[in-house]
């Protein structure tokens, strides 16, 4: 049967565990136990002797003086065994008989237990820390307490006294059972705690002695968070709310912030910082500041704080110096937003190992050093809104950091962390994170096509101006014509040649410059260059049909046949289209930039795509091109069936129509390939950037294909065609 404790009216009261064995191997008993000399746990057992009760209820007084003969009632504690150890009746007569403590105002437990503790405790049941009893391991300190006044503490009826917070823990402290009964305690419920201090989070009440007593009793220590406050005034124009200071239009100087050193979380608004050599202290969780003048703003940070939170805002920064927040290196947030940091130094935020927020937004950051972020593993939300920098430096902290979530407008930001954080800005659907030229085939395609047309053409040019000395006066005319077209040709390998450089020098980090790509003058000259060709080629391609109708039907009266002529006709029709792309261009780059705010939709900078449907400019050239490319395909289209039409009746009156026929075979050729090339070139393209201007969404890949591979296409067979005929013409 297990130990219980008897109370004075015969009662069995259950006992709480009566031992555990600790990991050294070493016993420890509950709360009702003692260790014996053979290293058990002892149950206490207290009754009272000679007690004479009526209808079982226990006699309340005793008298306090009595004589030889009539002694108080003794109470015992009898262990397992049985063996009575008895005590003397009072603390007088235990003197009496003799102390063994050398310190007035101190007694020892008793004859065998030389353990001596003041007076004040007797009567008090306190528990250690390894939750034995104390200061008298055996209970001693704990008799003839029935009449024992408890002031500040709860009295066990007819025994001892114990704390208040001892009351409703989910242990029983008395032997009854009494401090954890619903009666008059209400444990278990919302306790009113009347006349007492309230613990928070608990049912634990305490009496208000004990309150800022340098002594935690409540479970969370609240009955001493407070203390520290008693003797602290709010300064003025500051509102004080517990540990929280929150000034504003305040004049602080060194000596008055350290006044404040006793409050947790600072806040100052619109404040003068006079001769403030530090802005933390060794307490301190939070520090806010706004609107203030802070020109030191890294050495008012060396000293060695907790700070957890640090922000501020509308301040002139300026600069993060190497080492920074070194005395504040357990901040988990930083808020430095519109603060005017314009150079973030190496090292700047360095072993910052707990931060877990970054916010720089709102800054003309116009240099990062190398190394500026190291170390900072906790790193989960970064906010880097409107920010000037857009540097491969910004890049790699996204690419290094493990974020969860990454606030900026910029969705360049947002593609190197797409599948690993949130982004508070979406990636537009016509925007590629990968390489300016989206990938290996269209990488390829450029390659091969921009080479191929430069040599062909400019082959086409120098075969051509070898011939020019040999030919007749028609036949010059003629090849300054091929030239011009050759010229133009060269005008679409261009762009592509630059795409392909540029795609080089960005590699792996286009996404992070491809605003500045679409707003450079690079990319806006191939605008320019793509305008022309769309424009210039149609047009000297129906020249050229036109001036070969002339000369076959007015061999002798045309003035295509005239080299001065044409040299006028090419030059002036140069210059005009060079002069209209040159004004387009400049239009396009003015509206983009001072009244869009845009730069150019598509990374390949066409002048006909615009996947958001917003720019203007756009729209009118791809109707002009549409339009004029279709008319000049109708043209050259009658111009050389008219052409064939001419030759046709100009050989039935010549005898010898076979020799002739084979002469103007060459040319027959020619013109049905060309003006094939042009309509597989045009017509296509025409199709792709209307529909574009009407779809929600297209492939941005297709897109590129076609301005990439299939625009330039009569760029690539019209010199193939030229250096064929010309080598036929040499070699007969």
């Amino acid at each position: 049967m297990d130990p219980t404790v008897l109370s004075p009216h015969g009662h069995h009261v259950p006992s709480l565990c009566k031992s555990s064995q600790n990991s050294d191997g070493r016993t420890t008993c509950s709360r009702f136990h003692y260790k014996a000399h053979d290293n058990t746990c002892q149950t206490y057992v207290i009754q009272e002797e000679n007690l004479s009760s009526k209808n079982g209820v226990f006699p309340h007084k005793h008298v306090a003086s009595h004589s030889e003969d009539s002694k108080p009632p003794q109470r015992v504690f009898l262990n397992s065994t049985k063996e009575n150890i008895h005590f003397v009746s009072s603390v007088e007569s235990y003197q009496n008989k003799g102390s063994n403590c050398a310190v007035k105002h101190q007694i020892s437990c008793s004859a065998d237990n030389p353990v001596c503790y003041n007076i004040s405790k007797s009567c008090t049941y306190t528990v250690n820390r390894s939750g034995q009893l104390a200061p008298c391991e055996k209970g001693e300190h704990l008799q003839h307490c029935a009449e024992f006044e408890c002031n500040t503490m709860f009295k066990c009826p007819h025994y001892y006294c114990i704390q208040w917070n001892y009351i409703c823990d989910g242990r029983w402290d008395c032997p009854l059972g009494t401090d954890e009964a619903e009666e008059p305690h209400q444990c278990g419920q919302k306790r009113p705690c009347a006349m007492l201090f309230k613990c928070r989070k608990s049912h634990v009440c305490i009496h208000a002695a004990f309150v800022c007593d340098e002594k935690e009793d409540c479970p969370f220590g609240d009955d001493e968070s407070l203390c520290l406050l008693h003797d602290v005034v709010c300064p003025v124009l500051c509102n004080c709310l517990t540990f929280v200071l929150s000034c504003s239009q305040t004049k602080v100087t060194q000596s008055s912030f350290t006044s404040l050193s006793v409050f947790r979380v600072l806040q100052f608004e619109y404040s003068s910082l006079i001769s403030v050599e530090c802005l933390t202290t060794p307490e301190m969780l939070s520090l806010t500041v706004k609107h203030t003048k802070m020109q030191r703003f890294c050495q008012l940070l060396q000293a060695e704080s907790k700070v957890k939170v640090l922000s501020i805002q509308n301040c002139n920064v300026y600069q993060i110096d190497v080492d920074c927040f070194k005395g504040v290196s357990l901040v988990g947030m930083i808020k430095l937003s519109e603060t005017n940091i314009t150079h973030l130094s190496s090292c700047a935020f360095d072993n910052l190992t707990l931060l877990k927020y970054l916010n720089i937004s709102h800054n003309p950051v116009c240099m990062i050093d190398q190394n500026a972020f190291v170390n900072i593993p906790q790193l989960a939300l970064f906010s880097i809104v409107n920010i000037s920098f857009d540097g491969v430096e910004i890049l790699e902290i996204i690419a290094h950091f493990p974020l969860a979530y990454l606030e900026t407008e910029k969705h360049q930001f947002c593609c190197q962390r797409q599948e690993t954080a949130k982004c508070s800005t979406e990636t537009p659907w016509y925007v590629s994170c990968s390489d300016l030229l989206i990938n290996s085939g269209i990488k390829i395609t450029c390659y091969t096509f921009s080479a191929s047309i430069l040599v062909m053409n400019i082959l086409s040019i120098v075969l051509h101006r070898r011939s020019f000395g040999r030919d007749t006066e028609k036949g010059r005319c003629n090849s300054l014509q091929v030239v011009a077209v050759n010229a133009v040709d060269i005008s679409c390998s261009i762009p592509l040649i630059v795409l392909w450089i540029e795609d080089l020098v960005y590699e792996g980090f286009y996404i992070v410059h491809e605003h500045s790509w679409k707003s450079s003058a690079a990319c806006y000259v191939i605008s320019a260059l793509f305008l022309l060709f769309n424009f210039l080629s149609p047009f000297i391609l129906g020249l050229l049909a036109q001036s070969r109708l002339s000369i076959t039907r007015n061999p002798f009266e045309s003035k295509f046949s005239e080299t001065s002529f044409v040299l006028k006709v090419l030059s002036a029709t140069f210059g005009t289209f060079l002069l209209i792309a040159i004004i387009l261009t400049v239009v396009e780059s003015v509206v983009n930039c001072y009244v869009l705010g845009a730069a150019i939709p598509l990374s390949v900078c066409s002048p006909f795509v615009d996947p958001q449907n917003q720019i203007v400019t756009i729209k009118v050239f791809t109707w002009t091109v549409i339009v004029f490319q279709h008319i000049s395909v109708v043209f050259i289209i009658v111009i050389y069936i008219k052409l064939f039409v001419s030759l046709k009746k100009s050989q039935e009156k010549v005898k010898d129509c076979v020799s002739k026929q084979q002469s103007t075979t060459p040319l027959v050729v020619q013109i049905i390939i060309v003006t094939s090339s042009n309509i597989v070139c045009w017509i296509p393209c025409c199709v792709v950037y209307l529909l574009s201007m009407f779809l929600e969404q297209y492939p941005i890949r297709m897109m590129v294909w076609i301005i990439v591979a299939v625009n330039p296409i009569n760029s690539l067979i019209n010199p193939c065609v030229f250096v064929f005929t010309m080598c036929r013409k040499m070699a007969s």
